[in-house]
């Protein structure tokens, strides 16, 4: 008898095989992030239960750099009269303007400024990239973000 049939979280279903209980309310812990999250609420892969922040978080990543967003952006940013922080979510003009404020600023600053995950602050220099308002810049040995025009 396994830990889980001992206390009853698993049942029987009528084709003879075990599973869960849907009506028992049970926990996992995260792989990713180490959080409680909801038996429902989780994703199975590769063997891992992960949280749904963590999988978006590992399937979500913005390719930079990608010429053809680039060219895509620039076109949709012109036809559509879109200049500097117009067309950007709330947190990408907050990254936007707290770039031109700093004049040079690290990615991980950033991420700890904002409260980021490095994922998430990678994805949205890149949109920020993309869009041509900031772009990297090597200053002695440290890569910092830096206003497109620097």
């Amino acid at each position: 008898m396994s830990y889980l049939e001992f206390h009853g979280l698993i049942k029987t279903n009528k084709s003879g095989n075990r599973e869960l209980d849907q009506n028992i309310p049970y926990f996992v812990t995260c792989t990713g992030c180490g959080k409680e999250v909801s038996g429902n609420e989780y994703v199975k892969e590769n063997r891992r239960a992960i949280c749904e922040e963590c999988y978006l978080e590992e399937h979500q990543k913005i390719k930079f750099p990608d010429p053809l967003a680039v060219h895509s952006k620039k076109l949709f940013r012109n036809k559509h009269g879109l200049k500097g922080s117009n067309g950007l979510t709330e947190l990408q003009k907050e990254i936007y303007e707290f770039t031109q404020e700093e004049g040079q600023v690290t990615p991980e600053k950033i991420s700890k400024f904002f409260g980021l995950m490095p994922k998430e602050t990678s994805n949205q220099l890149a949109i920020l990239r993309q869009c041509e308002l900031v772009k990297y810049q090597k200053i002695v040995d440290e890569i910092y973000m830096v206003p497109f025009d620097f």
